[in-house]
């Protein structure tokens, strides 16, 4: 379970990356800000991916 997490998290700051180049409003902003959406996100959805199905959420 703990190296799953290392895994896990890359994944997540690689969707933070995709949702950056995505949506032009997260383009010149922090990455951080695009993490915080996809964290909002999770917490509404949190069935979108299978990582957060099991708890590895941003």
């Amino acid at each position: 379970m703990s190296e799953l997490h290392y895994v896990f998290r890359f994944l997540n700051k690689r969707l933070a990356k995709w949702v950056r180049n995505k949506y032009r409003r997260f383009r010149r902003k922090h990455w951080f800000a695009a993490y915080k959406w996809l964290q909002e996100t999770a917490k509404q959805y949190p069935n979108m991916f299978v990582h957060w199905q099991y708890g590895f959420t941003p």
